[in-house]
């Protein structure tokens, strides 16, 4: 049976991407036009997290917090906002290290704490909760569902380690932080009484 033209052009369209990028070449996601922009415009926020004016700077992270906050309010998979930022999470870091304490430090270290939500942590770094102690303690519930459960089992496994290490001054100053998030109990939130039964089930 012949095969059509445009099946055989088809063929050799793909047997020419094949050959030039190989067949380990890592696929590159196409994004729409809507996908595209977004990408972009947290790519500027992220620059203008970076600008010495203050009110650049919050006006950035406000607009950052909007997009995740949009994206989180029905989470069933990582939202597009999060995996877009996800390639800027060492320069938030890093920004955040740099910035006088205040509201704009704070507001950057929740981003940063629903990132680390989403990343794969190395051995002992509780970066979500770490972060989340040094921003907003009292918007739990704004971030979403997955993020509450992900928070409860780094408040789980810091008390496992201040048990292991017992006395030491700083297991008890990251207890001491993590007893206050325990709030998670009180938030009306769907997810908080098995969030909160994580956190306490010890």
């Amino acid at each position: 049976m012949a095969v059509p033209d445009d099946a055989k052009a088809a063929d050799a369209k793909k047997k020419e991407g094949v050959k030039k990028g190989g067949k380990d070449a890592p696929v590159v996601e196409e994004l729409s036009e809507e996908d595209l922009a977004l990408k972009q415009n947290l790519e500027l926020m992220v620059e203008r997290v970076q600008d010495p004016d203050a009110g650049v700077q919050a006006l950035a992270l406000a607009s950052i917090t909007k997009e995740i906050h949009t994206a989180t309010s029905s989470m069933t998979s990582v939202p597009k906002p999060l995996k877009f930022l996800r390639a800027h999470y060492d320069t938030l870091r890093a920004r955040f290290d740099t910035l006088p304490a205040g509201p704009n430090k704070a507001q950057l270290a929740d981003i940063i704490s629903v990132l680390a939500s989403t990343t794969q942590a190395k051995e002992g770094e509780r970066d979500a909760l770490k972060y989340k102690l040094l921003g907003d303690r009292n918007n739990l519930d704004t971030w979403g569902h997955e993020y509450l459960r992900h928070v409860a089992g780094e408040i789980s496994k810091e008390y496992q380690v201040g048990r292991r290490i017992g006395a030491h001054a700083g297991a008890r100053a990251r207890l001491g932080g993590a007893a206050a998030l325990s709030a998670l109990r009180g938030q009306g939130h769907a997810a908080a009484p098995a969030a909160a039964a994580a956190a306490v089930d010890l």
